[in-house]
């Protein structure tokens, strides 16, 4: 899924993580989900964020008794982040590294686009 965001804009993407083989959610208990943004797939990364620090929230931490959230990862590119990239195309990409230290791709590397906003003069 390509996404689009203003520049200096917030953009809050939320993620189901599956288990592959059985198609279930998979539970984030325990596990890391990480994110960047780079301007080619597989170059240096212009952007991350972590669930390990501020900008993506799991399911199962904010609410460990809704089942519903189980594998639920939300994404928050703040405006700030989102003020460092310049109007242009860029790759995201998305994985979780699990308690054992498996690694596994939520998302591969997808267009995230960066434009100018629209700014209004007054009349």
């Amino acid at each position: 899924m390509s996404l689009s965001v203003a520049r200096g804009e917030t953009l809050i993407e939320e993620l189901t993580c599956r288990d592959r083989r059985t198609g279930q959610r998979a539970s984030l208990v325990g596990c890391t989900v990480i994110a960047s943004i780079s301007k080619f797939p597989g170059e240096a990364a212009l952007v991350v964020i972590a669930s390990n620090t501020e900008g993506i929230v799991l399911g199962e931490e904010a609410d460990p008794a809704a089942p519903d959230l189980v594998g639920i990862a939300t994404l928050t590119w703040s405006a700030a982040m989102t003020a460092t990239l310049l109007e242009n195309e860029y790759y995201r990409d998305v994985w979780v590294i699990d308690a054992l230290g498996n690694e596994w791709v939520v998302i591969r590397p997808e267009p995230f686009r960066v434009y100018e906003p629209v700014r209004r003069r007054a009349a």
